[in-house]
């Protein structure tokens, strides 16, 4: 692998022929480039550190609890480039790992980011339809899932996690990590948060019915998870430091950077801002972002439960 620089950190990059085109043509859809764009070498380098950031600070891809003796077959739900699998597939190498995304940019660039690792299977797949397959129910001692609360709607949740758990074997380990937005002492981070729920109220997106500083989601988890047969084990708060001159601040600043990017257009096509507008607040965000004085904390809530039989 080659390196790249990123901040004070250097990480190894994908190769960009570490796979063969005609290989992976036979287990790839063709490819929209539009819809699903592969990412660039940077974009990679930044979710990687950011994965080993937070999985430093959160003690590591599991939860510590878990009896790992019982895991054997894992499924990580919206793998995306397969970080997690990674590092699951080098720190436990007797599990046998699926992940699924339903974006083929993302799995073959996965398959590139794996190597030689070959304890990991990567699919394409729409988690809102594995209700008609490809995996039979009991399939697995462990789901794993990460940050998919932008990606769903607010009334698939129930109907995912009660297919999942489907998925699971009797006792079986469902892990599920979800972040709320950042806490900030930030004016514009505020603004572009507020414009953020709003948004989401309007396309019919959010988790809670009215506007707050919260995306709402870590009410529902626990929710969800008990409806589905679960019992929860251990429910886990934690608040990452992103202020100024820490650690993480720099690959925060990195990750609200294309969070800015990638929410545009959704901002502009629900009509919250206009464009000018909305590159003068992005400005801004990054400036109060760079100032010594700046101080902020990212929530994230873990979940941890057993598959009742």
């Amino acid at each position: 692998m080659s390196e790249l620089e990123m901040g004070n950190m250097t990480i190894p990059t994908v190769p960009q022929l570490a796979y063969q085109p005609q290989e992976v043509e036979s287990e790839l859809p063709t490819m929209d480039l539009q819809t699903y764009p592969l990412l660039s070498q940077r974009e990679i380098a930044r979710l990687l550190l950011q994965h080993r950031l937070l999985s430093e600070l959160l003690g590591g891809p599991l939860p510590p609890m878990l009896d790992i003796s019982r895991i054997h077959q894992v499924l990580d739900v919206a793998c995306g480039i397969g970080c997690w699998d990674h590092e699951m597939a080098l720190r436990y190498p007797t599990m046998q790992l699926t992940g699924i995304d339903k974006n083929p940019a993302s799995i073959m660039q996965a398959q590139a980011f794996m190597n030689e690792v070959r304890n990991v299977t990567l699919m394409v797949q729409d988690i809102l339809t594995l209700d008609r397959g490809p995996f039979v129910p009991a399939s697995f001692d462990l789901i794993h899932i990460r940050f998919i609360e932008a990606d769903i709607y607010f009334q698939d949740f129930a109907r995912l996690v009660y297919t999942l758990a489907r998925l699971g074997r009797p006792e079986s380990f469902l892990v599920w990590r979800e972040s709320e937005l950042p806490l900030t002492s930030g004016n514009a981070c505020d603004q572009l948060e507020a414009l953020l729920l709003s948004a989401m109220q309007k396309a019919g997106r959010a988790f809670a019915p009215g506007i707050s500083l919260s995306m709402g989601i870590a009410a529902w988890m626990r929710y969800w998870m008990r409806l589905a047969g679960y019992r929860i084990l251990q429910e886990k708060a934690d608040f990452i430091d992103i202020s100024y001159g820490r650690k993480t601040h720099e690959a925060f600043y990195e990750q609200a950077v294309a969070f800015c990017e990638q929410a545009r257009p959704f901002l502009l096509k629900t009509g919250v801002i206009t464009a000018p507008d909305y590159e003068e607040l992005f400005k801004q965000v990054q400036q109060e972002m760079q100032e010594a004085m700046f101080c902020g904390v990212w929530p994230i809530r873990t979940l941890i439960g057993v598959k009742q039989a």
